[in-house]
Formats: C-alpha cells, sequence, structure tokens
C-alpha cells in the first residue's frame, strides 16, 4: 500500500500539467496565495481517501483540523459548510476502509463544494483525489 508522501507525489506530478495549462491561458492568477491554496488542496486530497483508516495521516490531522474548521464557518454564519463538515465527520467514523471513500462519487462528493469558491480549485481536487484512486489501483 503506498505511503501517505507516495499519493501526495504523485498527485502533484498528475496537476502539474493541469497548473501549467491554467497560467499559459490564464485561467488561474498564480500569485503566492494561490500557489499555496493549489499546494494545500492538492496534498489535501490527495490522501483524502483514507480518512477511514485509522491510522492514516489525514484521519489523525483530519479530526482537529475539522472541528476547527467546524467553529470557524459557524463563527462566520457559514451554515452549508458546517453541515458538509458535520455529515463528512459522522461518516469518516462509520465507513470501512476502501469502501465508499475509495470511490468516484465520494471524489465527486468532497470536490463540488469547492465549486462555490472557484471551479479550479475543485478541479485540482478531483484529480489528486482521483490520483490516489488510480495509484491504489496500481
Amino acid at each position: 500500500m503506498p505511503s501517505a508522501i507516495t499519493h501526495q507525489i504523485f498527485a502533484l506530478m498528475v496537476a502539474l500539467p493541469f497548473c501549467l495549462l491554467f497560467y499559459w491561458f490564464h485561467v488561474l492568477a498564480f500569485d503566492l496565495s494561490t500557489i499555496l491554496q493549489v499546494i494545500c488542496i492538492i496534498l489535501t486530497f490527495s490522501i483524502m481517501p483514507d480518512m477511514d483508516l485509522g491510522s492514516s495521516t489525514i484521519r489523525k490531522i483530519f479530526l482537529p483540523l475539522a472541528l476547527g474548521l467546524l467553529l470557524s464557518f459557524l463563527i462566520l454564519g457559514q451554515i452549508m459548510p458546517a453541515l458538509i463538515i458535520c455529515l463528512i465527520l459522522i461518516a469518516v467514523h462509520f465507513l470501512r476502509h476502501r469502501g465508499f471513500l475509495h470511490s468516484l462519487p465520494a471524489a465527486l462528493l468532497f470536490s463540488i463544494p469547492l465549486l462555490m469558491y472557484q471551479w479550479t480549485f475543485a478541479l485540482f481536487a478531483f484529480v489528486s483525489y482521483f490520483s490516489h484512486l488510480l495509484i491504489d489501483k496500481l
């Protein structure tokens, strides 16, 4: 089974052509803030399918991060993202490894909320998530 770092490196390699195309066609402004956001999305979504594995890297950092995000969204009055985080927390608790989270519907489900922010971020999220599924099949 590939490690978290292997998944992240593979996702960065898969996402790089999209970065170059977006830069070349001026689809996405590549200032420092955007670059950091894209890297965070790629690194996070590339290991997200392993949230259902108790010993995974993402699981160890997901709970505190999710609770912090949940609190932030509630303070800001953002009910929909807070609801999504609650549903994810509940689902992660009950899912078995290599079940639903290792599927294309899960990749879409987790990527779609980023459409509310920016479609290119949703694409990076989906590509990164899908890269995890792809490398697990090899």
